[in-house]
């Protein structure tokens, strides 16, 4: 039974934490339809408050309009309280020159977070989902990453249904009784998941029934193997590389890579992994006037000069509104649907990007930072230097201006990827809270946002 499933799903992964609420993405097809009800049929039973967000895409006109009422019903229906919003995808993907399918993941995916601000994310991604990412990523050429498909846990979202295929989804909502409404675009094959779901994954089952378990059984084992070589090669970053086991070696240089915002390449890794292995002392061009170099072993990433940055110019911030800057949209918000929970539960994850609305003097700006800037974070009982906080996360010099900051007239309030400030934090007299949210408009997975 798909709820059993879910059940066994949500207690392996101590999921949802008690006193966070649970929200589902909520399409209106069938294996968000699935889920929801699920979710909702384990509530009283696991003692959580689930609740549902649609995201109207604006793609197919009508039939768009008919998703987001069949959602409503559904909801009316079953006493779930819903949460809608319409995002404008194709003016975001001519704006910022992204496909359709990017575009959608992206403002999905930040809506998602805005709303469900503090509880747990459930989306409805299957094992035939599962499926379709490892064919997908074997067809461009992947490493272990790709071969570990899509993770149960990223952040706050889970995805309960990874055990489950799409048939026993239907088959749960035919026992119950319930329709479902289906997305036109996923009958044809205009997209290439289109593509492998309805051609290869077919194919596939006719060789083996059993092979939506076999991918997910192997996804398990492999993503178990990526976190433990990604953990040892942090550990070895900064070592002679020369003595390495092969694979770790190659991990290391992908992840020094990575910190310096380069793209790793097969090809890249192999370059460097010779450079390493020879005596001969040369360095390789791995983006514009920038040069991985070995020394004694060690990789290093060396700059011609200080990458130049085109920095945001700085922004009043009006409370609401979207605001794009540089490669992120910014946003400040009211949140109080949460204010009685957050205020019994403070602690760092959930008042990082959460302040004290009354401890906001002036206009609030959005800037990046200048030399001198400082701050006492939350926590902490001293001032920290942005500089020296860069310096200690070991942020590469074209990443830190981009960095966006938070001030009002008394200083630094926010500062992304580190939290707000400790006067703002939020206490047991908070009576608004102001929430800030940044994703990243060309990193990260399904939506490429960032918890900030």
């Amino acid at each position: 039974m798909l709820s059993d499933n879910i059940e066994a799903m949500l207690i392996k992964y101590d999921m949802p934490p008690r006193n966070v609420p649970v929200y589902a993405g909520f399409s209106g097809g069938a294996d968000s339809t699935a889920l929801l009800l699920a979710l909702n049929e384990l509530s009283e039973k696991m003692n959580f408050t689930v609740r549902a967000i649609h995201i109207n895409h604006m793609l197919r006109g009508e039939e768009s309009s008919r998703d987001e009422e069949f959602c409503r019903r559904l909801c009316e229906k079953y006493k779930i309280v819903l949460y809608t919003e319409s995002v404008n995808v194709k003016e975001y993907s001519k704006m910022y020159k992204c496909s359709i399918e990017q575009s959608a993941r992206i403002l999905r995916y930040e809506a998602f977070n805005r709303i469900a601000s503090g509880g747990i994310i459930c989306t409805a991604h299957t094992a035939d989902d599962n499926a379709e990412t490892v064919i997908f990523n074997l067809s461009r050429g992947t490493g272990l990453k790709g071969l570990s498909g899509i993770p149960v846990i990223r952040g706050n979202i889970i995805r309960p249904l990874l055990t489950s295929s799409r048939k026993e989804a239907e088959s749960y909502l035919a026992l119950k009784g319930q329709d479902f409404v289906t997305d036109s675009s996923n009958l044809t094959d205009d997209y290439t998941r289109n593509k492998i779901r309805h051609n290869v994954i077919p194919v596939l089952n006719g060789i083996n029934s059993g092979m939506l378990r076999c991918i997910g059984n192997m996804t398990d084992m492999l993503r178990e193997e990526n976190n433990l070589l990604e953990e040892l090669a942090g550990l070895h970053s900064g070592d002679d590389l020369r003595g390495l086991h092969t694979a770790l070696r190659r991990r290391v240089i992908s992840l020094v890579l990575r910190e310096h915002n380069i793209e790793v390449s097969y090809e890249l890794v192999r370059r460097t992994e010779e450079m390493i292995n020879s005596d001969v002392n040369e360095k390789i061009n791995v983006k514009s006037g920038c040069y991985a170099v070995i020394n004694d072993g060690k990789l290093e990433i060396i700059y011609d000069k200080k990458p130049a940055v085109n920095l945001p110019e700085p922004q009043i911030v009006k409370i609401g509104d979207n605001i794009f800057f540089g490669d992120k949209t910014v946003t400040v918000f009211v949140n109080n649907s949460e204010i009685n929970s957050v205020k019994s539960n403070v602690h760092e994850i959930l008042t990082n990007n959460m302040m004290d609305c009354d401890t906001i003097q002036g206009d609030i700006v959005l800037r990046t930072r200048r030399n001198g800037d400082s701050y006492i974070r939350y926590g902490r009982d001293f001032t920290s230097s942005l500089k020296k906080l860069f310096n200690d996360r070991k942020l590469p010099p074209d990443e830190r201006g981009r960095i966006a900051v938070l001030t009002d007239d008394n200083g630094i309030i926010w500062v992304e990827g580190f939290g707000v400030a400790d006067r703002c934090k939020i206490t047991g007299k908070t009576k608004k809270i102001l929430e800030v949210r940044a994703v990243s408009d060309n990193k990260g997975e399904s939506g490429n946002q960032q918890y900030l």
